[in-house]
């Protein structure tokens, strides 16, 4: 019940904010678009927006999880097709699937990033204890996820099974860069999807850190025109999906050298990226 009045009161704050531009000619909203890096604290900016938004000749908000396309480009095409109409749309989507949405179109369009070696460990502990129906659907294959929940460190980042290597190879770049699918064969390659990561962050409207994720939060509802927040949500969606008996029982403990040294090569350049984007881009 304290959801629902939650979300009402936002929604209504939104409407008043939304209001005055639409009676003084300007039909809609700029649309919102967050650009969501797997475990890097987005679950609770996306309910906040979710919840704030309310549509004005829109319909309230929009999903583009690029890896439920992997094996239907005519779905993908269909879905984007639906979220240029959303006031909000969310989604772990490359850039051109971004730039498909917003069309040229003025938008806000923010992400949330977090240190690579981190993410990945976070990655790694949600993909082995997440529910067996939910983990199926999140891979898209049966087989292969089947053998995650007894799936070792070491094991998890060496895998070679594509399905694999697309969510854990220096996934940052590849996102940011245009394409989760790029294929780059030498260093040459991954510096060219390097610098084009680099180039897309900064047309970015905000770039937020997951470790300074209180006042990025606060300046991202700014920026997007959304209702001031009043308390920081926090929404841990890895123990809101694992099963119930995992959720007590996840580890916190590092990994050994071993296991170090199968990330480093996963992270080599979305460290860069990450680097660069603490370093450079303005607060």
């Amino acid at each position: 019940m304290k959801n629902i009045f939650t979300k009402i009161s936002l929604r209504s704050h939104y409407l008043a904010l939304a209001l005055p531009r639409y009676l003084r000619g300007h039909k809609k909203q700029p649309q919102i678009i967050f650009i969501h890096v797997p475990k890097a604290a987005g679950s609770s900016i996306n309910r906040y927006i979710r919840h704030s938004v309310a549509p004005l000749l829109r319909k309230s908000h929009a999903i583009l999880n690029e890896f439920d396309y992997i094996d239907g480009l005519d779905l993908r095409d269909q879905q984007i097709s639906k979220a240029r109409q959303a006031c909000y749309v969310y989604g772990h989507m490359a850039w051109e699937t971004m730039e498909a949405v917003r069309e040229g179109h003025r938008a806000y369009v923010f992400t949330m990033l977090r240190e690579p070696a981190s993410r990945l460990r976070s990655n790694y502990f949600f993909i082995k204890h997440l529910a067996k129906e939910r983990l199926a659907i999140a891979i898209g294959d049966e087989e292969l996820s089947a053998q995650l929940p007894d799936i070792s460190p070491l094991e998890f980042f060496t895998a070679q099974h594509p399905r694999m290597r697309l969510g854990l190879d220096n996934f940052m770049v590849r996102q940011f860069c245009g394409d989760f699918y790029s294929k780059p064969q030498s260093d040459d390659d991954w510096r060219g999807l390097l610098e084009r990561a680099k180039t897309n962050l900064q047309q970015l409207d905000y770039v937020g850190f997951q470790e300074r994720f209180d006042d990025d939060f606060r300046a991202i509802t700014i920026g997007a025109g959304l209702p001031p927040v009043k308390y920081i949500p926090k929404v841990n969606i890895t123990k809101s999906l694992i099963s119930r008996k995992a959720a007590s029982s996840v580890p916190h403990e590092e990994f050994d050298d071993d296991e170090k040294r199968a990330i480093e090569p996963l992270i080599r350049w979305d460290r860069q990226l990450y680097d660069f984007a603490r370093e450079t881009l303005p607060v």
